[in-house]
């Protein structure tokens, strides 16, 4: 179908920059930056009725704290 699921860039064969990912259904779900390959800076998880946030330094999620929902 014509749904799109997930837009961004590549350079030199690996994800850079804005990413967006969307359900099946069309629903924006996650988005977040790319850098080198590897995700970088703040990502956010997009539910229905709420947010989470998570925190990425070189592909890896910084601290223990996952985030949390925001309304």
């Amino acid at each position: 179908n014509s749904t799109l699921h997930f837009q961004g860039h590549f350079l030199k064969g690996k994800r850079e920059g804005k990413w967006n990912f969307w359900t099946p259904s069309g629903r924006l779900f996650y988005t977040g930056q790319y850098k080198n390959g590897e995700k970088e800076g703040e990502w956010v998880r997009y539910f229905p009725e709420s947010e989470m946030k998570i925190n990425y330094h070189k592909g890896k999620v910084e601290g223990k704290n996952l985030g949390g929902l925001v309304r």
